[in-house]
């Protein structure tokens, strides 16, 4: 279903089993760079429209993804926080290649591979681009907002809570819960994510995901030589603002410009 609201236009997806919500401008270039976003914890595809009509207008389109356990895929039994965490993690490879090969095959896309995420969405999209090299396909950018690595930091520090949960925080102290923050912390994916040139951004005063979160794979990217971008935002918490959506825009077309 496709509909538009002012100066956006809205298709309502399904792409496998995933849930897309399509975000373009009626004008721009013919064919024009999709990028995938997946959004954050207890949120849904919706929530981040605003970020998604900045890059929009930029010439962007942007497919507002929905994570497993979420918004339209939510269960009628609520899961618990170590199987949505797993298994958002486990279906990001697969779920990329997914909506990527759907965006590729339409005739006003390009095959650009471009990665956005927010929050639990950064991390997915983060492991998601360190196996796409044994693919055979690299994303030409990825934005991380409120994202970063050190899962160690990270739990101990955040205030979710969801992430506070005792029965996650039990298993994470176990020896299988070292093998999961091993697999999955993109702290532990430096080498397989060196190639790719990564934006991150966090809030100051980001309470859900500690900047310290972001600094510490940002200071890895850097001995990796891994060409990335930090950006700091005063103020602000675990959301998006202006500043936040306008940099990601600019970042973006530095790799990949509508109309090149």
């Amino acid at each position: 279903m496709s509909r538009g609201t002012g100066q956006l236009r809205l298709e309502h997806l399904v792409v496998g089993e995933i849930p897309v919500l399509y975000v373009r401008t009626p004008d721009g270039p013919a064919k024009r760079p999709v990028v995938i976003h997946f959004h954050g914890l207890e949120a849904t595809k919706e929530t981040d429209l605003l970020y998604a009509w900045t890059l929009a207008k930029g010439g962007y389109g942007v497919a507002l993804c929905e994570n497993p356990y979420h918004g339209e895929r939510a269960p009628i039994q609520r899961k618990g926080p170590l199987d949505v965490l797993r298994t958002c993690f486990e279906s990001a490879l697969v779920e990329t290649l997914l909506l990527h090969d759907h965006f590729a095959a339409r005739p006003d896309c390009t095959r650009d591979l471009l990665l956005s995420g927010r929050s639990l969405g950064g991390f997915r999209a983060l492991l998601a681009a360190a196996d796409l090299v044994k693919e055979g396909k690299k994303p030409k950018a990825l934005v991380a907002l409120g994202a970063g690595g050190d899962f160690r930091t990270l739990l101990v520090r955040s205030q979710s809570p969801f992430l506070k949960d005792p029965i996650l925080r039990q298993v994470l102290g176990s020896q299988v819960g070292e093998t999961l923050i091993r697999h999955f912390d993109p702290l532990s994916r430096v080498k397989d994510l060196a190639y790719l040139p990564i934006f991150l951004c966090a809030g100051a005063d980001d309470k859900t995901v500690p900047v310290e979160a972001t600094k510490a794979l940002a200071e890895a990217l850097g001995k990796a030589g891994g060409p990335h971008e930090m950006e700091i935002v005063p103020g602000l918490g675990h959301g998006l603002d202006a500043r936040l959506e306008s940099w990601a825009l600019v970042f973006l077309r530095k790799y990949c410009a509508p109309g090149d």
